[in-house]
């Protein structure tokens, strides 16, 4: 069961379905070629289970992660690292779907990588909440295709997730950065200095 519900069809296989079918019904109507769509229906029917195999033969055939601060910056910017590595002994195509919290009202983040054996990867995207609370991130979930790309076979990672959101402690923090560099005037604030804050010999005035 856990093999079905790992499962899915690529579009490819559809494709040459509609094609076998068309040439049944084709050999059909003419009386004749009928071993034509029988060998390949035969041969796509052993695809298939070459490709169920070279995908579900290792346990451990890919691995991810969604990296997410421990907070989440309101109004700004914020950075989401998935790193990804390839187990498998040959080059993959995958489609990368990740479960953002419903506060973001987005739900056709997708991306599109290959990966050769072996090979390690890290994607990212930029969020930026509006509104303080806690948001709620669903699973990673990655499709991977071998390149007989038949079928595919479904990863999920780093599920329920809870990231609370704060004020934008980013620009607070920038701030912070910029006084100590002694900075604040380019921001357009001034720094007031008082007496006792001087260097040494600067309030002594020429006679």
């Amino acid at each position: 069961m856990k093999i079905v519900r790992s499962l899915y069809l690529n579009n490819r296989l559809f494709w040459c379905v509609g094609v076998l079918v068309a040439l049944f019904i084709i050999s059909f109507i003419a009386g004749d070629f009928i071993m034509i769509p029988k060998l390949l229906f035969i041969l796509l029917l052993a695809l298939m289970i070459t490709d169920l195999l070279l995908l579900f033969r290792v346990r451990k055939g890919f691995s991810g992660e969604r990296m997410v601060p421990d907070r989440l910056s309101n109004g700004d910017e914020n950075e989401i690292r998935i790193p990804l590595q390839n187990f498998y002994s040959f080059p993959v195509t995958l489609r990368l779907f990740d479960e953002l919290p419903h506060q973001f009202q987005k739900r056709d983040l997708e991306f599109h990588l290959k990966m050769m054996k072996g090979e390690r990867k890290v994607t990212s995207y930029s969020l930026r909440p509006v509104k303080r609370g806690e948001y709620s991130f669903g699973a990673v979930n990655v499709m991977v295709s071998s390149p007989l790309g038949i079928l595919s076979r479904r990863f999920r990672f780093s599920a329920d997730k809870l990231v609370p959101v704060y004020p934008s402690y980013l620009q607070m923090r920038k701030y912070e950065l910029l006084a100590i560099h002694h900075r604040l005037t380019e921001a357009g604030i001034k720094k007031i200095r008082r007496i006792g804050q001087n260097q040494e010999f600067e309030l002594i005035k020429e006679y």
